[in-house]
């Protein structure tokens, strides 16, 4: 529902972007603990991390990423088969 909701408020150019510093990993680390077990239930494994690199904190909304990251790997274990 909330996916809906968004759409249209980008529809209708209502849609407003959070800009804050965020640790990627802690962003990647939420998602691996979501989409880990799921994934294994299916016999995939999934690994999230980060490029090494000294720079873990970025500017931006990190509800969206997450947001895109939760439709881009569900669907990814979804019509995946293991």
């Amino acid at each position: 529902l909330n996916d809906i909701l968004d759409l249209s408020k980008v529809e209708a150019g209502r849609l407003t972007f959070e800009s804050i510093d965020f640790r990627l990993s802690a962003v990647l680390d939420e998602m691996n603990a979501l989409f880990g077990p799921v994934a294994s239930q299916k016999g995939l494994v999934l690994k999230l991390a980060p490029n090494a690199g000294p720079k873990d904190v970025f500017i931006g909304d990190p509800k969206r990423l997450q947001q895109v990251l939760v439709n881009l790997i569900g669907n990814a274990i979804k019509f995946t088969s293991g």
